[in-house]
């Protein structure tokens, strides 16, 4: 087994072989910045592609038919105009790299309270807050799909969901009006081999017994789309 000495080896064999680079982190200093800028460049990329090369007026009507076919003309009018190719690269690139760092820092609040149970378990908040990124680095796999998707395409007119690829709402050609596509947007393919590399940290950092890392690594997942899929249902 070859030892792991730097971070870009770590962010590679992450992927496939979890256990011992999990291992070294737990003693390594700062490497955790290599995986958060890693996500926060590559994810955002699907999106800078889309909303560069969209035809943007197209995209207006679409997104307005299929989730503004109630309101009124004025305010169908009001949003379109807030839809500038310009305004959406630069929100959507915001709120997505605004949006992975809450999400982390919520995960590893939670990661932190339930490894508890475990006396031994001398990792911080920050500790478990660094694993979040490295938990997450399937996530680029997803990213790169979705622009090479919307590089190689000969149209100007993907529907949104080409910004997930790997997603069910892109796999079941979901429209954006459906109740269910927020929800099945966000069950992607790689959601669950971050629960296994979630579940691989856990057990390398504490421990607690097998099929309890896999509850604590599983559990955010079910909770949210369980929520999300009764309130789609109501």
């Amino acid at each position: 087994m070859r030892e792991i000495t730097n971070p870009l080896q770590a962010c590679l064999d992450v992927l496939i072989r979890p256990n011992p680079v999990f291992a070294r982190l737990a003693t390594a200093n700062n490497w955790s910045w290599v995986p958060f800028a890693l996500l926060v460049i590559i994810s955002t990329l699907p999106a800078y592609a889309y909303f560069s090369s969209v035809d943007i007026q197209w995209y207006q009507d679409l997104i307005i038919n299929q989730t503004m076919a109630d309101v009124s003309p004025a305010e169908q009018d009001v949003a379109r105009s807030g839809m500038t190719r310009d305004n959406m690269i630069t929100l959507t690139l915001m709120f997505a790299a605004i949006g992975m760092i809450m999400v982390n820092a919520l995960m590893a609040l939670y990661l932190n309270m339930m490894t508890k149970m475990d006396p031994e378990q001398v990792h911080s908040y920050g500790d478990w807050y660094g694993m979040t990124w490295w938990v997450n680095m399937p996530n680029i796999i997803g990213a790169i799909l979705s622009l090479l998707v919307i590089s190689l395409s000969s149209t100007d007119r993907l529907p949104p969901e080409s910004l997930n690829v790997t997603s069910l709402a892109y796999w079941l050609n979901l429209p954006m009006s459906s109740d269910w596509f927020s929800l099945l947007q966000s069950v992607r393919l790689e959601s669950f081999w971050s629960i296994y590399l979630l579940a691989a940290g856990i057990s390398q950092w504490t421990q607690i017994k097998s099929n309890t890392t896999w509850l604590i690594a599983a559990l955010p997942y079910l909770l949210v789309w369980g929520i999300w899929a009764v309130t789609a249902a109501v």
